[in-house]
C-alpha cells in the first residue's frame, strides 16, 4: 500500500470524498478521464459510505459527464439520469439543472436533437432566472450547436453570439468557434475567419478550453480552406489532427479511445477531413447537414 493510500485511509469519509473529487478535476484537467473515472467512483463511494447524497449525487453528475467526455454516450445518459433521479428526489435543483445541461450535450451527440433541445431550454431558463451567467452560456453554447445541426443557421449565429457575450474565459473560445462555425455555413467567410482566428488565440493564451476543443482547432482550418488560404489552412488542420491524436493517447483503454475518436461529431471530423487532405483533398466548408 503506498504512503498517499494509507493517509485516504485514515480520512473521515466526508473528507475522503472532497479530496477524491479534488483529484478527480486534476486529472481531467491534465486529460487523464481514466484516473477521473476511477477517482470520482473513490468518492461516490466514500460519499455513500457517509450517508452524504448530496455528494453522492453531485459525483454522479461529474462521473456521467466525464463518460460524455470520452463519447461513452450511453454509459453518459445512464449516469445523467440517474443523477437527475436523486437530484429531484432530494430537491437538489442546482445540481439538477447542471445534469440537464449535460444531458443536452450528449443527447445531441446522440442526434436526438428535441430531446436535447428541450432539455437545454430547461436550463437555459433556470440560468436566466437565477443570474447564472456561466450556466446561461453553456446552454446557449449547446442550443447553437443544435440548431446548426438542425440547420438553423441564423438562430446557430445568434445564440453564439448571445454565449460569447456573456461565458466565461476558459469557455469563450469554445463561443466564438461556434459562432464561426455559423457565420462559415452562411458563407460569410471573413467573418467566420476572424472568429476562428480570435477562438485559436485566446485558446493559445489561455492554455485550456473546457469544452469544444476539437471544434476550436477545426474551425479555422475550415474557415481557412473557404478563404483560399490553402497552405495555413493544411498546417491548421494537421495541427487539429495532431492535437486530437495527442488527447486520444492518453486514452489507454482502446474502447473508449475508439469513441473518443468517432462517437464526437467534430473529433471525427477532423479524423475524416485529415484523411481527405491527406489524400489530395483540401477541408471544404461544412454544411449543416455534414455529420460524420
Amino acid at each position: 500500500m503506498s504512503a498517499e493510500t494509507e493517509a485516504f485511509t485514515t480520512l473521515e469519509p466526508v473528507a475522503a470524498a472532497k479530496v477524491h473529487a479534488v483529484r478527480a478535476a486534476r486529472a481531467l484537467h491534465s486529460g487523464d478521464q481514466a484516473a477521473a473515472i476511477a477517482l470520482y467512483e473513490r468518492a461516490i463511494a466514500a460519499a455513500a459510505s457517509a450517508g452524504d447524497a448530496r455528494t453522492v449525487s453531485e459525483m454522479h453528475g461529474n462521473l456521467a459527464a466525464t463518460w460524455a467526455d470520452l463519447g461513452q454516450l450511453d454509459e453518459a445518459e445512464s449516469g445523467l439520469r440517474q443523477c437527475l433521479a436523486d437530484a429531484e428526489r432530494l430537491e437538489l435543483l442546482h445540481i439538477r439543472v447542471w445534469a440537464l445541461l449535460n444531458l443536452g450535450n450528449v443527447l445531441t451527440a446522440s442526434g436526438r436533437l428535441d430531446e436535447a433541445r428541450r432539455a437545454l431550454t430547461a436550463a437555459l431558463e433556470f440560468g436566466r432566472k437565477q443570474g447564472d451567467q456561466r450556466l446561461e452560456g453553456a446552454a446557449l453554447l449547446y442550443l447553437s450547436t443544435i440548431a446548426f445541426l438542425g440547420g438553423e443557421l441564423r438562430d446557430s449565429e445568434h445564440r453564439a453570439r448571445m454565449a460569447t457575450e456573456i461565458l466565461p474565459a476558459p469557455l469563450q473560445p469554445a463561443g466564438l468557434a461556434a459562432l464561426a462555425r455559423a457565420l462559415l455555413a452562411e458563407r460569410r467567410v471573413d467573418e467566420a475567419l476572424e472568429h476562428a482566428r480570435k477562438a485559436n488565440e485566446l485558446l493559445v493564451t489561455i492554455g485550456h478550453v473546457e469544452d469544444y476543443e476539437s471544434l476550436v482547432r477545426l474551425i479555422l482550418a475550415e474557415a481557412l480552406a473557404a478563404a483560399g488560404e490553402v497552405e495555413p489552412a493544411r498546417a491548421a488542420l494537421r495541427a487539429a489532427h495532431h492535437r486530437l491524436m495527442a488527447r486520444a493517447a492518453q486514452i489507454v483503454n482502446p474502447d473508449w479511445r475508439s469513441g473518443f475518436l468517432t462517437r464526437l461529431l467534430d473529433n471525427a471530423r477532423t479524423l475524416r477531413l485529415a484523411r481527405e487532405a491527406s489524400a489530395g483533398e483540401l477541408a471544404a466548408p461544412r454544411a449543416p447537414s455534414d455529420r460524420p
